[in-house]
């Protein structure tokens, strides 16, 4: 990681304590976790995308974020098919992982790969 870094792959971002303790945002937490409060807080500050797949982290970063910023693992998953960087037999894998975890998303991924599908349909034509 130290390597890629250097090699200018991806840039280092520094949050303070001040930054986490944003009180809009715990006050409204929801028992959500401290890496999912600490993502939003650092997504807001730095005017990142923020990417979740737990509702109650989508619900309260959209309250901070615009909502194109806010992403969910379903969006994420169609945008992958849409793009073609997924290929059929991954949806399966994909699914079965996120159920193995107890993610219940199977549906979303179902709807969000059948917009994909139709979308690229269209944009070839």
């Amino acid at each position: 990681m130290i390597q890629e870094r250097d090699n200018n792959k991806f840039k280092d971002y520094h949050i303070s304590i001040a930054d986490l303790q944003d009180i809009d945002v715990l006050q409204k937490s929801k028992n959500l976790s401290k890496g999912e409060l600490s993502s939003i807080v650092f997504a807001k500050k730095i005017g990142q995308g923020f990417l979740t797949d737990d509702q109650g982290a989508r619900k309260l970063a959209e309250r901070f974020m615009t909502k194109e910023k806010v992403q969910t693992t379903p969006q994420l998953f169609g945008w992958l098919y849409y793009e073609e960087r997924l290929i059929d037999s991954d949806k399966v894998q994909i699914i079965n992982e996120h159920n193995e975890l107890n993610r219940p998303l199977e549906n979303y991924f179902n709807q969000v790969y059948q917009q994909a599908l139709q979308l690229r349909l269209y944009k070839n034509n």
